[in-house]
């Protein structure tokens, strides 16, 4: 009788024993889980806001009045330009300006979308065409600056682009968010002028946040088209 009882004894002690070592275990992993969850929720935009704080301003004193001087062109009309009477901006060069007035967007206007472009302003990718050469301009920029608020832009606003040989406008056609990947929302070889722009866009889920990218489409509505019009004679 007394060992059974000794056994028991020695049960019952292993049990609160374990019931001492697995407790805190299992709190220090439900800890651990939601420490998880809302670091992975919020990183990007700890990250997007930390880089904010290091970096520099884009283009404090960077003047683009040489590049949005009114153009004389040789021929041509109000809604045409002869591309002779053009200067095709070099890599990393700015040439204009863009602006979103209904969410507080103007910076300069880069051919280019490396690093050293983006610190200038809202930097071209250089595998669509120049503003105005009929076809499709795709331009990005960070989240964190010169595009902080693209996300509030809505069908029906308007985009600018001052240039040197003109002033385009553009109307916000389609807004989305889409992953990196998803190339279905434009369409580099069109042949009509149009505008994507896009940047990063943290989508938060169950799980934590996607990193993807936020998009904004916009047909032209008007500024001078380059024509070749020495081809056309």
């Amino acid at each position: 009788m007394r060992k059974a009882e000794a056994i028991q004894q020695f049960r019952d002690y292993m049990i609160r024993l374990m019931g001492l070592l697995v407790a805190p275990l299992i709190f220090a992993l439900i800890i651990s889980g939601i420490a998880f969850t809302v670091i992975n929720t919020f990183a990007g935009d700890l990250v997007g806001y930390g880089s904010l704080l290091l970096m520099d301003p884009v283009a404090p004193d960077h003047d683009v009045s040489d590049f949005l001087a009114p153009a004389e062109p040789g021929k041509g009309t109000a809604d045409t330009i002869d591309i002779k009477d053009i200067t095709f901006p070099k890599y990393e060069q700015v040439y204009g300006e863009i602006s979103i007035p209904s969410v507080n967007i103007q910076y300069p206007f880069v051919y280019g979308d490396t690093e050293k472009a983006l610190k200038k302003g809202v930097g071209q990718f250089i595998g669509s065409t120049i503003v105005g050469y009929g076809g499709t301009t795709m331009a990005c920029a960070h989240v964190n600056r010169q595009f902080k608020n693209l996300h509030k832009t809505k069908v029906g606003d308007t985009v600018e682009i001052r240039t040197s040989y003109g002033v385009y406008t553009y109307e916000v056609k389609y807004v989305g968010v889409h992953s990196a990947s998803d190339d279905s929302i434009y369409d580099l070889a069109r042949e009509d002028e149009n505008l994507v722009l896009y940047t990063c866009y943290y989508q938060r889920t169950a799980l934590g946040s996607v990193k993807k990218r936020f998009f904004v489409c916009a047909d032209y509505v008007s500024g001078p088209m380059i024509v070749d019009w020495g081809n056309m004679a």
